[in-house]
């Protein structure tokens, strides 16, 4: 006798577990194929206990194969700083929020790794770390094309900002205002 009930709540879990649009082509794909292949291996009666096997190994494999896709709204915190995907398929993402509001200095990075995707940071939202009381020094890198208003707004103590991005196509309204009254800001020539 074939006991196929390991196979047949494997598929009914599946089904209702994984959604296509979360996951990468390439790993849905696989995953697609061998879900197809379980139930083609459930619907037939002369399947063998090899089959069976088979067909829930490979569906098991395909489910561990599985990749999150870069969805927007995915967030990560990297170096203090939380970033949020913004545009997931051209791979952008804005600079949210600090980790904690106490940090003295902070690195907006070039690109970070989210869901093993490279992305590159090319904003700092709105508000994003306004009323930083101890923030002495920012350093914001070279694909960053926005700065949201009200960006650094009263961070009362930075006095140093080294801007590496020579693309810089707005700076919103009060992204620097209420910073320390001797604050530096260095852009490139």
């Amino acid at each position: 006798v074939v006991d196929k009930s390991a196979l047949q709540a494997a598929v009914k879990k599946a089904k209702k577990t994984y959604a296509k649009s979360k996951y990468t082509a390439a790993s849905w794909s696989a995953y697609d194929k061998a879900l197809k292949k379980a139930q083609s291996v459930l619907a037939n009666e002369s399947a063998t206990q090899k089959e069976v096997d088979n067909a829930l190994s490979g569906l098991k494999k395909a489910i561990s194969g599985l990749k999150a896709a870069l969805l927007k709204g995915d967030q990560i915190m990297v170096k203090g700083v939380v970033y949020k995907v913004t545009d997931a398929k051209a791979k952008e993402v804005t600079a949210l929020k600090p980790q904690s509001k106490k940090s003295k200095s902070l690195t907006i990075g070039e690109t970070v790794k989210i869901k093993n995707v490279t992305c590159k940071v090319v904003s700092i939202s709105p508000s994003a770390f306004t009323g930083m009381k101890s923030l002495t020094k920012v350093t914001i890198a070279k694909n960053v094309k926005t700065i949201g208003s009200k960006a650094f707004y009263n961070d009362t103590k930075l006095k140093s900002i080294k801007i590496s991005s020579s693309s810089v196509k707005s700076i919103g309204k009060y992204a620097f205002k209420g910073i320390a009254k001797n604050a530096t800001i260095d852009v490139p020539n």
